[in-house]
């Protein structure tokens, strides 16, 4: 139990998005982990929403330099919360329609492939074709799935939870 919180959604902060980091955005990213740990944020999950693969590869890399500068009195980067893109086209809500995908293997090796260890949390819909097999993979790698911006109804969900879902 943590005597502080744990954010395992956060999409950034002080005019940065997680999904835009660039290395020139360190400086910022440090300042925002200072805020939070001055306003009792101990650690976060920083949040990625559905985008291009190479926003989403650039930050992840942007991540783990950020995760090399940790100190004791800063807020903790854990592993980044991949939502999307693998959701729901009718339950898209706030992600670009166009920057979602179908589940596959291929498509998640490209997001993913040299950062695995750099990601805590998938979020997905599991009644789309292809995302047991994701599913199964992101468990094997010791990644939390997340069943959201979905539309299954309670036996697809049961499945997804037999197949290493674990969070809603």
């Amino acid at each position: 139990i943590s005597p502080m919180g744990v954010d395992l959604q956060i999409n950034g902060g002080l005019g940065l998005s997680f999904t835009e980091l660039t290395m020139e955005e360190l400086p910022n990213l440090f300042r925002l982990l200072d805020l939070l740990w001055i306003h009792g944020v101990e650690a976060i999950c920083p949040t990625f929403v559905s985008c291009e693969l190479k926003a989403l590869r650039l930050g992840l890399e942007v991540l783990r330099e950020a995760r090399k500068a940790n100190t004791a009195s800063r807020c903790k980067l854990l592993g980044a919360h991949l939502e999307g893109p693998f959701l729901s086209k009718s339950r898209h809500g706030a992600h670009e329609f166009e920057s979602l995908c179908a589940p596959s293997l291929f498509a998640l090796n490209e997001m993913i492939n040299g950062f695995e260890n750099e990601i805590a949390l998938v979020t997905l819909a599991p009644e789309l074709p292809g995302s047991f097999e994701v599913i199964r993979h992101l468990k094997m790698l010791g990644i939390v799935v997340s069943l959201g911006h979905s539309s299954a109804d309670e036996l697809v969900s049961e499945e997804a939870f037999k197949n290493g879902v674990s969070m809603l």
